[in-house]
């Protein structure tokens, strides 16, 4: 019994001992699991403090690389603003000297052909007022030669009519046909002048047909051009931005060359209206003279027919004073022959 007693306390103490020392395991496991998670806790509140502390050296690493490359673009960007500001300036710079060269090269074209253009028009203008200065000078003398050989004409033909009277009593009939054949060689002169006249007429005619055609010819040549010029004017306005200085350059040459050829066109036409001019004032001359020659033609003819009547009666009345003097001769026969036979 003692034994079972002993057996039972060293039971009872080995439990106790055993349990003290299960508990001192769970409590040291306790605490090892409570200090394993202190420290997991602890490294896990480093851990994240650290991770904390990257992540703020991260962002503000970003942040310093985000303002310097910031900083950096836009210190490039203003840099390449400042030289494509500054190219664009030099591009500007050069395309406003390149338009002003042309537009001044224009303007002195257009200044040029003005001034030709106008110089032509003050040339005809002069031309034209000095061949009516000289028409009209031309038209005094003439009339004033026309009416000084009317007066001379008519003293004369009163002086003629005078001798004529003066000298019909003596030679009569052998004056008068003296005075018809004057009067028949002034006639086929006067007939020869009229003839001339009027060939001379017709080919002045046919020149100043020849100088219409013509002057009809460069007027559509004229006309043409206008349409050229006006049709490149016309391109040159649409593709003011597309063309570039090789076809601007062949549009200046295009317009140079029909600027050049208008002006040669104009001065022909010119010419050839001075020209007109003078074969119409021919004309006008011409049939003056023309009408003159027929006027002497026909007052000669009126002559012829008044000394073929003063010739008639002239050889009428020499009849009659023949016939009367044969008359008188018969009677005087008569008278002597029956004074004979008494």
């Amino acid at each position: 019994k003692r034994l079972q007693r002993l057996d039972q306390a060293a039971r009872i103490i080995q439990g106790a001992f055993r349990s003290y020392l299960a508990w001192s395991i769970v409590r040291r496991l306790r605490e090892a699991r409570a200090a394993a998670y202190i420290q997991r806790m602890y490294r896990g509140w480093r851990g994240r403090m650290s991770f904390l502390d990257h992540m703020r050296l991260i962002w503000a690493a970003q942040v310093v690389q985000r303002a310097w490359r910031g900083f950096a673009g836009r210190k490039f960007f203003s840099l390449l603003r400042r030289m494509h500001a500054a190219a664009a300036h030099i591009q500007r710079c050069a395309r406003g000297y390149i338009a002003r060269r042309i537009a001044a090269a224009k303007r002195e074209a257009q200044r040029i052909g003005a001034m030709k253009l106008q110089g032509l028009w003050r040339k005809r203008q002069a031309r034209k007022n000095a061949f009516l200065m000289k028409k009209k000078v031309f038209g005094a003398k003439t009339m004033q030669r026309v009416y000084r050989g009317h007066l001379g004409r008519r003293r004369a033909t009163h002086e003629r009519e005078k001798y004529l009277f003066s000298k019909s009593q003596s030679q009569g009939i052998e004056f008068g046909r003296q005075m018809l054949l004057e009067h028949k060689l002034h006639a086929t002169r006067l007939q020869s002048e009229v003839q001339l006249l009027t060939q001379e007429k017709v080919g002045a005619e046919e020149q100043v047909e020849g100088l219409l055609e013509e002057i009809s010819e460069f007027e559509e040549a004229v006309t043409q051009l206008e349409k050229e010029m006006h049709d490149l004017s016309r391109i040159e306005t649409e593709a003011a931005g597309v063309l570039d200085e090789d076809g601007r350059f062949e549009l200046r040459e295009q317009k140079t060359r029909l600027d050049r050829e208008f002006g040669e066109m104009l001065a022909k036409i010119g010419d050839r209206r001075e020209r007109l001019t003078s074969l119409e004032g021919k004309l006008a001359t011409l049939d003056r003279a023309r009408q003159g020659k027929e006027e002497e033609l026909r007052t000669l003819e009126r002559k012829l027919v008044v000394l073929l009547d003063e010739q008639q009666r002239e050889l009428e009345s020499i009849k009659r004073r023949q016939e009367k003097k044969g008359e008188l001769l018969l009677k005087t026969q008569d008278d002597l022959t029956g004074g004979g036979g008494g």
